[in-house]
């Protein structure tokens, strides 16, 4: 005989399986980064304590940090991070992040704080940090960006790079030098 194999086209095993290799897959492409985003330490030590924060105490947090960056208040800011607000609060919608708040208010003290705590340099929608140091002119501050990862050729949400909006010669070289597309 004509012997007929029973091909199910749904086979539990072969789920189970596909599903461990996605959820292994997906945990292990998390890896450095805490369960709200927060990114950690090479050492383990998560950088922001993912604390479980309600939207009330993430909105105060929130306008606590603004409110540091506004009167330059470092101690202020520090607070607001080891409260729980994540490192890379932005405006509704990600378009414009605390570090590049900090960055456009000229606020070195905090950048490198929020840079030290595993701030995203290249986070951004509306506007990112390098873009902000370049339309206030910031020589200094753009050379700390690009050391630390910033890409000169990050495009916002208007499709801007950092270097169209460089208010002087000096900030333009400086991104040109680190490989900005001319």
């Amino acid at each position: 005989g004509n012997r007929s194999m029973n091909i199910s086209p749904f086979n539990p095993l072969r789920l189970n399986g596909a599903l461990i290799f996605f959820v292994l897959i997906y945990f292990n492409s998390r890896e450095g980064i805490g369960e709200d985003g927060d990114r950690k330490k090479t050492d383990g030590e998560t950088v922001n304590a993912n604390r479980e924060i309600d939207k009330e105490t993430r909105n105060n947090l929130y306008i606590q940090m603004q409110d540091a960056i506004a009167q330059g208040d470092l101690s202020k800011a520090k607070r607001a991070i080891a409260d729980g607000l994540p490192i890379n609060s932005a405006t509704e919608g990600g378009k414009i992040t605390i570090l590049s708040r900090a960055v456009s208010e000229q606020r070195k003290d905090i950048v490198r704080h929020l840079v030290d705590k595993g701030a995203d340099v290249n986070f951004g929608g509306l506007t990112a940090p390098l873009h902000e140091a370049a339309m206030v002119g910031d020589g200094e501050m753009v050379e700390f960006l690009l050391a630390h990862g910033a890409n000169p050729n990050k495009r916002v949400s208007n499709g801007l790079i950092a270097l169209h909006l460089a208010k002087d010669k000096k900030v333009a070289i400086l991104l040109i030098k680190a490989g900005a597309n001319v």
